[in-house]
């Protein structure tokens, strides 16, 4: 099977408060994601409100693009 060159993921709780656990739960399974997924391209998309607290752990996740509400995008190469 030939792997997709890019997928967009839209996260509505990443601007939420998350429990406690939700971040290791976060970056393991995004983690898992990216290494299934090496040669895709993905891009991490919140539109849905702030990320407010979130930010950081949006960012931190391995995307190479991170979009969020109000135009603000991180990427890298």
């Amino acid at each position: 099977m030939q792997e997709p060159k890019t997928i967009q993921i839209d996260e509505p709780y990443l601007v939420l408060d998350l429990p406690e656990g939700a971040e290791e739960t976060y970056r393991k399974v995004y983690t898992e994601i990216k290494q299934k997924f090496a040669n895709t391209e993905f891009i991490l998309t919140t539109y849905f409100g702030a990320l407010e607290n979130n930010t950081e752990l949006a960012v931190s996740l391995p995307f190479g693009c991170t979009s969020y509400r109000f135009g603000k995008s991180y990427c890298t190469a």
